[in-house]
């Protein structure tokens, strides 16, 4: 499963630096890249946007300021 992870981890950090000009969301790859296991996180991040308006509410309860910054936009819709 290593071969595996590092292949998701270097996929992520390519993705980082493809979308270089969007910081969020390059940090946000670089971060799950630098997880002990990005595979796990990018299952839970499945399993949240499964739950019916759980990402909404996560990102009301986690970070305030970015769900103002959509303009009200739901995840789905950004």
């Amino acid at each position: 499963m290593d071969a595996l992870e590092d292949k998701l981890d270097l996929w992520l950090i390519q993705g980082a630096e493809r979308f270089r000009n969007d910081p969020k969301v390059s940090r946000a790859l670089l971060n799950l890249a630098k997880h002990d296991d990005s595979r796990r996180c990018l299952v839970l991040l499945n399993a949240i946007l499964d739950t019916p308006e759980l990402a909404e509410r996560l990102m009301q309860v986690l970070s305030p300021e970015t769900d103002k910054s959509t303009n009200g936009a739901s995840l789905s819709e950004a």
